[in-house]
C-alpha cells in the first residue's frame, strides 16, 4: 500500500471576535463569536471550539455551530456584563491554535432626553442626549414618531424646526433601539413665544 505523508504549515488565527462594546435594548443581546483561520491544512480548513471562561481541560471546549472551513461563527444570546471567551481551532493535520477575545454587552432601554432648547438662526433647536430621531405634533403627545412632523437634523443630536411663535410643539424622540416615551407621553413640550420686551424665548411644558 502507498503511504503518503503531507507536511503542513502551522495553523493560524487571523482574526477573532467580537471585541469592544455590543449594545442592544433587550434583556439578552445576540452576539456572534467569529474566527478566521489560515495556513495549516488546506489554507485554514479547521474545526473551531469556544468556552466562556478559561477551560480547565481540553474536553471543556464546545464546537462552533458553523465551522469546518476557514470562517467560523457561533451565536450567543447574552445578558449585559463583561465577557472573556477562549478559542481553540484544530485542522486535519493535528495543528492546533489558541486565542481569546474580550467584550462588553450593554443594554440600553432608556429613551432619549432633551437637554437643551433654544432659538438659533431663526429656528427652534433642541439637543438630545444621544443620537435620536425626533418629530412633533401641534395637537398633543398622542402620535407615533413616524407619523409626526419630522424635525431636521445633521448629527442626530441637534434637531431643528421652524420658529413658530405661540404654537405648542409636542415633541417625541426615539433612539436606534426604538427606546421612546410611553404612549401619549412627550419627550418635551415647547412653546416658542415673544415677551413684552420683544425677546424670543422658549416656554417649557410638561412631559
Amino acid at each position: 500500500y502507498e503511504y503518503v505523508i503531507i507536511g503542513t504549515q502551522p495553523l493560524n488565527i487571523l482574526s477573532s471576535g467580537p471585541k469592544g462594546k455590543i449594545s442592544g435594548a433587550t434583556d439578552y443581546i445576540p452576539i456572534f463569536l467569529n474566527i478566521q483561520t489560515d495556513n495549516g491544512y488546506k489554507n485554514g480548513d479547521a474545526l473551531c471550539y469556544y468556552y466562556q471562561s478559561k477551560p480547565k481541560q481540553e474536553e471543556d471546549y464546545i464546537l462552533f455551530l458553523d465551522t469546518g472551513g476557514n470562517n467560523h461563527t457561533q451565536r450567543q444570546d447574552l445578558p449585559p456584563r463583561n465577557y472573556n471567551y477562549y478559542f481553540k481551532c484544530v485542522d486535519l493535520g493535528g495543528n492546533a491554535v489558541y486565542n481569546s477575545t474580550s467584550f462588553t454587552v450593554e443594554s440600553d432601554r432608556i429613551p432619549p432626553v432633551i437637554a437643551r432648547a433654544y432659538k438659533e438662526s431663526g429656528e427652534l433647536r433642541i439637543i438630545s442626549n444621544k443620537p435620536s430621531e425626533c418629530s412633533y405634533s401641534t395637537k398633543d403627545c398622542n402620535f407615533e414618531i413616524e407619523s409626526g412632523i419630522k424635525m431636521n437634523t445633521d448629527n442626530n443630536l441637534a434637531h431643528t424646526s421652524d420658529w413658530s411663535v405661540n404654537t405648542n410643539l409636542y415633541i417625541r424622540c426615539k433612539d436606534k433601539y426604538n427606546n421612546q416615551p410611553n404612549p401619549n407621553t412627550c419627550s418635551i413640550v415647547l412653546r416658542p413665544t415673544k415677551t413684552d420686551t420683544k425677546k424670543d424665548v422658549v416656554a417649557f411644558g410638561g412631559y
